[in-house]
């Protein structure tokens, strides 16, 4: 059976490819199939993240033909009105923050993230991210549907930019709004640092010096 294999970030300078095709005998799990491609690619994937078809899984996880199987290494359901956004443009801070004006909730809070240098004594020419997409709105929505289970808020806006964020670019914005200010304003950092864990989003850190992989983290099962 084939398989569609991507690889991100990290892995995908090391693979030299951004996709493949891979052929794997009938029955094969995730973590036979990392195998293979361990040694195809001369990859190191032990501590990744797997997905399959946009979903995190875990590598026992039985493969089928034309499943989309993505290697994730560690990581620098909503309602209606929620606004989840990935792009490669600048992100329009007015607008996201007019999806969360509504008349019956009074209170909004919002956080945004920009590009800072120095960073760590190190001149900082930009930020480059790299982002699986169809995953990042797959978490997004679970992002939103726990805090409201854990806050009284309402609408949930979260967007993320990829590719190059120069200093002083925002790169990401995280909003809710509730009833009252109180909610909104507990459940934005609980937002934040959830993202950063868990959204397949990595940082690649361009500084005069050189340039580094921001250390990432891992949030599930790993290989």
């Amino acid at each position: 059976m084939q398989v569609k294999v991507l690889f991100f970030a990290s892995h995908r300078r090391a693979a030299g490819v951004g996709e493949t095709t891979l052929e794997l005998p009938d029955g094969a799990s995730v973590r036979e199939a990392s195998q293979i491609l361990e040694r195809q690619y001369g990859l190191t994937l032990r501590g990744s993240m797997v997905a399959v078809n946009d979903e995190y899984a875990t590598p026992e996880q039985v493969l089928e033909g034309g499943d989309t199987l993505a290697l994730i290494p560690p990581v620098s359901g909503g309602s209606d009105a929620d606004l989840f956004v990935i792009t490669d443009g600048p992100l329009g801070i007015a607008a996201l923050h007019a999806a969360l004006l509504h008349p019956a909730h009074g209170g909004q809070a919002f956080f945004t993230g920009s590009t800072r240098t120095p960073n760590k004594n190190l001149a900082i020419l930009r930020l480059e991210y790299e982002a699986y997409p169809a995953l990042c709105q797959t978490v997004m929505r679970r992002l939103a549907t726990e805090a409201r289970e854990r806050f009284e808020i309402e609408t949930v806006v979260i967007a993320h930019r990829t590719g190059i964020v120069l200093p002083g670019e925002v790169s990401i914005f995280i909003g809710v709004n509730s009833a009252h200010r109180r909610a909104a304003l507990d459940a934005v950092p609980w937002l934040v640092d959830a993202a950063k864990e868990r959204l397949p989003v990595w940082k690649l850190e361009v500084a005069v010096s050189g340039e580094r992989w921001v250390e990432g983290s891992v949030s599930g099962a790993v290989l």
